[in-house]
């Protein structure tokens, strides 16, 4: 029985192996049955996974070649924007700068403005000024015009007084001459100055101012026919003075010569009032002692007998053309 049973667990056990073999195996064609299908279903999605893959993969490829397109287009964007702005900063730059040009412009315009103002107010005076001018000049025009007729006047009455001064030479001239003719060789006269010298020997002794008596008769002839000419009515207004000089040598001193040299000039003239009696001789005979202040020399020595003289010479005078000069010159600076 025991025998039997186990027999009995046995076969039981097998039969439970086998039921769970073939379980196992059931399970194992499920499983590989599972599997295949699994897989065929796989392939076949894997096949549509790849045809999806590679339509994305040209999509991608599709999509990368318009990314690069786009990355390019982005790109060339970006280089433009960056030359935009780089623009746009050259633009506020020249904006910036023009806007500085246009504040210097406006401040050179003001400046042009008030230029203008000062130009508008400098040429205002400067017409005021040039019309001042004007008138100062049309008044130095008038003056001028009416110097130059007065320069016309004083030239014409300045020629004239020279030719009057001139005259004064004539007539020294003419009455040398005229005295020259009348007298002859009788007397000593300056052919240059009309003076008459009389030598001292034949007038007086040594030392004396007294008139010899011998010459008394040829002086007196002599200078009658000299003042006839000095004091002729074509002479006369022409003469300033008539001088009687004495003059000594230089033997003894100074005061005794200057004392005896008067004393025989007035002792001439005395003689000459005695015979010569034209009212006239007075306002112009004068005399006058010289002593040895002008001495007379010879070969570099002094000519004591030439020294020793009586001189009598005239002056012109030119009282006459200085008074016209000056009535010219109060004219003129009226």
């Amino acid at each position: 029985m025991k025998l039997d049973n186990q027999k009995d667990e046995n076969s039981n056990f097998w039969i439970a192996y086998a039921d769970l073999m073939a379980g196992l195996l059931f399970v194992f064609i499920l499983l590989v049955g599972a599997i295949v299908v699994k897989y065929v279903l796989t392939q076949s999605d894997l096949k549509l996974l790849k045809g999806d893959i590679e339509s994305q993969e040209q999509a991608l490829k599709l999509n990368s070649i318009e990314l690069s397109k786009r990355e390019n287009a982005i790109k060339e964007f970006m280089q433009k924007l960056e030359s935009e702005k780089n623009k746009n900063l050259a633009l506020e730059e020249i904006n910036s700068i023009f806007n500085e040009k246009l504040e210097e412009l406006n401040l050179a315009l003001q400046n042009a403005g008030d230029a203008f103002d000062d130009v508008d107010r400098l040429n205002l005076e400067l017409n005021t000024t040039l019309q001042n001018k004007d008138e100062l000049i049309a008044s130095l025009q008038e003056s001028i015009s009416k110097k130059d007729k007065d320069y016309g006047l004083l030239l014409s009455d300045l020629n004239s007084t020279k030719e009057r001064i001139k005259s004064l030479s004539g007539i020294r001239l003419k009455v040398i001459t005229t005295l020259k003719e009348k007298l002859g060789n009788s007397i000593k006269i300056d052919m240059d100055s009309g003076a008459i010298s009389l030598p001292s020997s034949v007038l007086f002794d040594t030392n004396s101012f007294a008139l010899k008596d011998s010459a008394r008769f040829d002086l007196r002839r002599t200078l009658s026919t000299y003042f006839d000419i000095l004091l002729s009515d074509e002479i006369r207004p022409n003469i300033d003075r008539i001088t009687i000089e004495g003059h000594t040598d230089s033997v003894g001193n100074y005061l005794y010569n200057l004392e005896l040299s008067q004393k025989r000039a007035y002792e001439v003239m005395k003689f000459i009032y005695s015979f010569y009696k034209n009212p006239e001789l007075q306002k112009y005979l004068i005399a006058s002692g010289r002593s040895f202040n002008d001495l007379i020399y010879k070969d570099g020595k002094e000519d004591n007998d030439a020294s020793r003289r009586i001189e009598i010479k005239f002056s012109i005078s030119n009282k006459a053309a200085m008074k016209e000069i000056e009535q010219i010159l109060e004219q003129n600076n009226r």
